[in-house]
């Protein structure tokens, strides 16, 4: 049976240290409070503590959270969106929105949004069977997101101020195609392997880095799609599908119908990022699936990840994870 977590009862607690010493006595083993109380940590089934939702303070009246669900979770969050607008990236698993309805997001196709959740809308954030849920959320509320983001209605992105200022009674949701260093980014915050103060520190600094992300897409919404746009995308699609198949940059360019010196540039310049560095993440993603919901033996993972040997596979997961394949199976599967 699933349980229930009331996700504004948690972050109330942020704001006013009265609200924590108020929290349901049910509630006492599963929060974790630490940082002078900046930062809060619940944990919703004890004897999983891989699994949990954290909340901190990026800024006076700026908030984010992280939602780390793996497949074995067994918990809802819901929460009434109490005039909250802000940014979201899911990484996988199920929400239910009104603007949506129930809708699943797989692993290779995280979603970017920029939402508004008027007082009375119900959201639901849950697990699907093997699947879980991973994201991040930053947000205000709507009347105070100029002073959380510290810019003047005239200094916002048009497409922002438009949205912000049109929001009224409906939820609405708006979806972006961001360049892939902010899923890295928003993975990187649920995989930290820190601790106490530093944890504190790196999370707000990657949230930043976020949030930067979404004010820059805003910023171009306007701009003129560029030159090779579609072929570029096609290039991202072709990774994406299939992250194991051994890719090279004159392979993908063929198969788009680019040279490789316009899809090394474009690329970089229509996704913040290189082909390879793409590529890398992709793989990276897939690996850190297959480990969470298989008993694959990591070197099989490897080979399926797109990898010559487990030794290089190894090398490049613990750089980017900070910790080997199988510890990260045992610390988070």
């Amino acid at each position: 049976m699933k349980r229930l977590l009331k996700a504004q009862t948690l972050a109330a607690a942020l704001q006013n240290t009265k609200a924590l010493r108020a929290l349901p006595p049910e509630l006492d083993d599963l929060v974790d409070v630490s940082c002078g109380g900046r930062l809060l940590r619940v944990s919703p089934e004890p004897e999983k503590p891989h699994n949990y939702v954290e909340f901190f303070k990026l800024a006076e009246r700026l908030y984010c959270s992280i939602v780390n669900f793996s497949e074995d979770c067994v918990v809802e969050i819901s929460l009434d969106g109490n005039g909250l607008m802000g940014f979201n990236v899911a990484l996988q698993g199920n929400a239910d929105t009104p603007a949506t309805g129930n809708r699943h997001v797989e692993a290779d196709r995280p979603v970017q949004s920029m939402f508004y959740a008027p007082v009375g809308s119900e959201i639901t954030i849950g697990c699907s069977p093997g699947q879980g849920y991973k994201g991040i959320i930053i947000y205000a509320r709507r009347s105070e997101v100029s002073e959380a983001l510290g810019i003047s209605r005239d200094e916002m992105a048009p497409e922002l101020a438009s949205f912000l200022f049109a929001a009224e009674d409906l939820y609405q949701l708006s979806e972006f195609d961001l360049p892939m260093t902010t899923v890295a980014t928003a993975s990187e915050m649920l995989n930290h392997p820190g601790k106490g103060g530093l944890r504190f520190r790196s999370l707000v600094g990657l949230a930043n880095q976020v949030l930067n992300q979404f004010l820059e897409a805003l910023s171009s919404a306007g701009e003129e799609r560029p030159r090779d746009y579609l072929q570029l995308s096609q290039a991202r699609q072709l990774i994406e599908e299939d992250p194991g198949h051994p890719h090279s940059l004159d392979s993908i360019a063929f198969e788009v119908g680019l040279s490789r010196t316009r899809l090394t540039a474009g690329f970089k310049r229509q996704y913040g990022t290189t082909v390879m560095e793409w590529l890398r993440e992709a793989r990276m993603r897939e690996a850190d699936r297959l480990l969470r919901s298989t008993n694959l033996p990591v070197a099989q993972i490897a080979l399926e990840t797109g990898f010559g040997t487990p030794s290089n596979f190894t090398y490049v997961f613990r750089k980017r994870f900070g910790e080997t394949p199988r510890e990260h199976r045992r610390n988070r599967g």
